[in-house]
């Protein structure tokens, strides 16, 4: 999810092909929803954008619009490549992760370890929370979610989540499932769809709802693990969190290895490539 540009996108780069290096077999496939299509200049991005953009303001329902679609372009590119390789292989059954990131993320591990940790089971990492950890979470978020949404099964997380492809097809699955049905009971002339996203449309920051709700209505919680995926340090802060300059890259990615975080956030647009590089290597 970006603005109008990836700030490190040579950095991406970089540790996409260093990720391939390591396991040749590794499919990588980046997908990305800008703000501002038209105003991407960086080539390789471009040729990751979505077909259009929700256009979205801070805390508004399109940026989970915008995950919606990305999650349903991922899906449905993993399942052409599994139908093109599995006219070879019979036994082709890769294990799959489908992970959110905005534009001021970096990874924070080498490629090595990101693969292990990612790899290491088939669940999905969100750092879910049932209850409302603080007033704006009861008030914005919870007492604002539609009442067709059950109360116990109100759930958040950070919005930067890896989900497994049990979860993330069984996400876009409901999601698609809900709107068809919707439709086909309106006895309307116009047939109006009503898609799920809609009953999310009064939360603030409903990207933090979306999936982890989807996921407790749907009863995959037994294939969570409970943890967070990209560090972003709040400590001392309340509004916005810490934006970290490049000569405190090093701190972010020290933090994110305490905290078992596979990716960082917020991290200073003029971070160049060796830099990065020795600091995650250290």
């Amino acid at each position: 999810m970006i603005i109008d540009s990836l700030p490190h996108s040579h950095i991406w780069q970089s540790y996409i092909s260093s990720l391939k290096a390591i396991h040749p077999t590794l499919e990588i496939t980046v997908t990305t929803h800008a703000k501002y299509p038209v105003e991407v200049s960086d080539v390789w991005v471009r040729s990751t954008l979505l077909g259009h953009s929700h256009c979205p303001s801070w805390g508004s329902v399109e940026i989970t619009r915008g995950m919606i679609d990305l999650l349903e372009a991922a899906v449905d590119a993993s399942s052409s490549s599994s139908s093109s390789s599995s006219s070879s292989s019979s036994s082709h059954n890769p294990m799959e992760k489908y992970v959110f990131l905005s534009e001021s993320c970096l990874p924070a591990s080498q490629p090595k370890n990101l693969l292990s940790a990612l790899f290491s089971s088939d669940k999905s990492w969100l750092r879910l929370q049932s209850t409302p950890n603080n007033g704006y979470a009861n008030e914005g978020q919870w007492m604002k979610m539609s009442k067709e949404i059950p109360p116990t099964k109100i759930r958040k997380a950070d919005q930067w989540i890896a989900l497994s492809a049990r979860e993330a097809k069984a996400c876009v699955w409901a999601s698609q499932e809900f709107e068809n049905q919707q439709l086909s009971t309106y006895k309307t002339k116009t047939k109006t769809k009503t898609p799920l996203w809609r009953l999310f449309k009064q939360c603030s920051a409903s990207d933090e709802l979306y999936f982890p709700t989807l996921l407790a209505i749907l009863n995959l919680e037994s294939h969570v693990e409970v943890r967070e995926v990209t560090f972003v340090d709040w400590e001392g802060f309340t509004k916005n969190p810490r934006v970290f300059e490049s000569k405190d890259v090093g701190e972010a990615v020290r933090k994110a290895k305490e905290k078992g975080c596979v990716f960082m956030r917020k991290i200073k647009k003029e971070l160049k490539l060796v830099d990065w590089e020795s600091e995650i290597c250290s």
